[in-house]
């Protein structure tokens, strides 16, 4: 799946089941778990690239802004939820 499809799976995703989301734009700026998805996938591709220390910097940078860790090697279904809660979500968990 190319990374824009996953990205408007996911504001779908969630536009369908939160009768709140009122626009694709709320879904962007108000929702924590969707940008914690956004830059998981920045770390995990990073991870997957064997790229070092900036897939870490990402997840912590992810972690300082939404309040969710998602560890850079976890592999997380299309399209899942991501709870806005200030717990990690380990690498095989997710």
């Amino acid at each position: 799946m190319l990374p824009w499809r996953a990205i408007r799976a996911d504001i779908e995703f969630i536009r369908e089941r939160d009768p709140a989301a009122q626009s694709i734009w709320e879904v962007i700026l108000a929702y924590p778990g969707f940008q914690a998805r956004l830059l998981h996938r920045l770390a995990h591709s990073l991870s997957r690239a064997n790229v070092p220390l900036f897939p870490r910097l990402v997840s912590h940078l992810n972690r300082a802004l939404t309040g969710i860790e998602i560890h850079p090697g976890a592999v997380i279904g299309e399209p899942a939820p991501v709870p806005s809660s200030r717990q990690p979500v380990p690498p095989h968990s997710a």
